[in-house]
């Protein structure tokens, strides 16, 4: 995801509440703009299933790193 979506390195978890899917969570960058995903891989490619703008407190633990 780092790369194809943000401009740099994100910050990256596994997302344990307990989706069917093993899902993973992302806080980065893009065009200025500090986001949070949500993704997957299926079939070998990466999903991502959600995006919006980060929170506050995502924001402070992205530049935490």
């Amino acid at each position: 995801l780092d790369g194809a979506v943000f401009a740099g390195e994100g910050v990256r978890r596994r997302d344990t509440r307990g989706h069917r899917e093993i899902r993973f969570q992302a806080i980065g960058e893009a065009s200025g703009v500090t986001l949070f995903v949500v993704f997957t891989v299926r079939n070998g490619r990466c999903r991502i299933l959600s995006a919006r703008r980060a929170t506050a407190d995502e924001v402070r633990i992205y530049h935490e790193r």
